[in-house]
């Protein structure tokens, strides 16, 4: 499984500098960690924006093994350097040839929104979620169905940071 998660990483920065580079300028990567079947035992995603970016994109890179593994945990921690405070941003998910689920807290716990890709669907998309500095953020990722053979990507995407 971590064979597939460097792989599909390594196809995303060769596509990506294909753009001159450009496109990574301003991004972040976080390859999933096992154990992180519980809220407990979270991933920890950490994301760092710069103070003199005007937009970040950051990727969580994750696998399902279909027998075992059928639910993943990660704290996405938000920095912002200088006078940056908060991010308003929208989380996407990749399709896949499985159906799963992203479902989204604030550090206590309280929903802020959740999603499901359905295979063979369209790029499901959560918009205006507000990030801020120092807030911890659980993403609970959840197998629905299919045959998960390829990880998947949860991208965040922030345009305006203030």
């Amino acid at each position: 499984m971590k064979k597939k998660l460097f792989l599909c990483f390594l196809t995303f920065i060769m596509l990506s500098s294909l753009t001159g580079g450009a496109a990574l300028a301003n991004s972040d990567f976080s390859v999933e960690d096992e154990p992180n079947d519980t809220q407990a035992t979270a991933d920890t995603a950490q994301f760092w924006v710069n103070e003199e970016d005007d937009w970040f994109r950051g990727y969580i890179i994750g696998s399902f093994n279909e027998d075992t593994d059928d639910t993943d945990w990660f704290r996405v921690e938000m920095n912002f350097n200088g006078d940056k405070t908060f991010g308003i941003g929208n989380i996407k998910m990749k399709l896949n040839e499985f159906s799963y689920s992203l479902t989204v807290y604030d550090r206590n716990m309280n929903l802020r929104g959740s999603m499901t890709y359905r295979e063979g669907g369209s790029i499901q998309e959560m918009k205006d979620i507000i990030f801020r500095e120092g807030e911890d953020y659980f993403f609970k990722v959840e197998y629905v169905s299919g045959t998960p053979e390829e990880p998947y990507l949860i991208g965040i995407e922030m345009d305006s940071i203030f």
